[in-house]
């Protein structure tokens, strides 16, 4: 039985009335943002922490400060969520440390045995309300077993918040809109870095190619010509046609472009080889980069060595997209 994911609406309406909600999976993905959203819509205060190995539970918890001549007690972020009854959002949790964990097995506990005890000796309850969102990338099993066991409701996000597409301009959405898993791209095309693009591009000692190459790296051309591809399909040409099919352009950029969608639909990459050169998804053979602007070259023959255009009209005719 095929995996069924949420909405991000239905993924939203969970946050509002759940205790404890864990979401889960690639980065860039709006997680975060869909805790302050909740938080709004529910008129809540939000305190957010992002833990890390080195983060004490004191940073959630709290700690004495010097005021004076003595030291008084200051709360953390997790116990004015829980004395407010507001909403905590922890952001990557599966890297906490373990003294961060042992606090949060016990704020994590069920509200009506959920107590915690301060180093000043008070014992606070959590007050109606308090709600905690848990962010992590990566799987759910990399969550240690007694924290899966806390989060009941535990749902793995695989698509981008519309709010951090419409976010972006306009010709950047529909690329922005594929998230990938890190653990197969070492440069990731997460939202975060089409906003960094978006900005850099607009400098004017920047533009569209060196900042592609400052953000994206040795992935630059394919994913700026994953833009090209779809304004390319809005506007489709007039002339310069395929033999036989008015509405196929058989210009090099567009012969380009459909190899690219047409791998990006098959799962395919173009990987490199120990000496740099890309290697044809299909059938492996390489295409020597020589160093510098050709490796742009080498790459789009590396995308084109096994596509046909004659493959490409027949899988528009049998899925029903543009031919271009």
């Amino acid at each position: 039985m095929s995996q069924q994911h949420l909405s991000w609406e239905a993924i939203e309406a969970i946050e509002r009335g759940a205790y404890r909600v864990l979401l889960y999976g690639p980065p860039g993905t709006g997680k975060t943002r869909s805790a302050f959203n909740a938080a709004a819509a529910l008129k809540k205060s939000l305190y957010n922490v992002t833990l890390a190995d080195e983060t004490p539970a004191a940073e959630l918890r709290g700690h004495y400060i010097p005021q004076g001549t003595k030291f008084v007690w200051q709360d953390g972020p997790a116990v004015r969520a829980y004395r407010e009854g507001a909403v905590l959002c922890l952001d990557e949790i599966d890297k906490a440390s373990q003294d961060c964990l042992d606090f949060l097995h016990g704020l994590l506990n069920d509200p009506e045995v959920s107590r915690l005890t301060l180093p000043t000796g008070e014992i606070v309850m959590p007050k109606d309300g308090f709600q905690v969102i848990a962010t992590m990338n990566g799987n759910l099993e990399d969550l240690q077993p007694s924290l899966q066991d806390r989060f009941s409701i535990a749902i793995e996000v695989l698509e981008p918040h519309p709010d951090a597409i419409a976010s972006l301009p306009e010709d950047l959405q529909g690329a922005a809109a594929n998230v990938e898993s890190y653990d197969i791209q070492q440069r990731p095309a997460t939202i975060r870095r089409w906003h960094a693009y978006a900005v850099l591009r607009e400098l004017e000692d920047v533009g569209p190619e060196n900042a592609a190459k400052a953000v994206f790296a040795h992935r630059a051309p394919e994913l700026v010509d994953a833009v090209t591809f779809r304004a390319i399909v809005m506007e489709p040409p007039e002339t310069n046609t395929i033999a036989g099919h008015e509405d196929v352009c058989s210009c090099e950029d567009c012969l380009y472009n459909r190899a690219l969608a047409r791998m990006k639909h098959d799962g395919l990459a173009v990987e490199d080889d120990d000496d740099g050169d890309p290697l044809c998804p299909v059938c492996g053979n390489y295409k020597p980069a020589e160093g510098g602007d050709r490796y742009e070259d080498a790459y789009r023959e590396a995308v084109e060595c096994c596509f046909e255009d004659e493959t490409w009209i027949a899988f528009c005719r049998k899925t029903g997209r543009p031919f271009v």
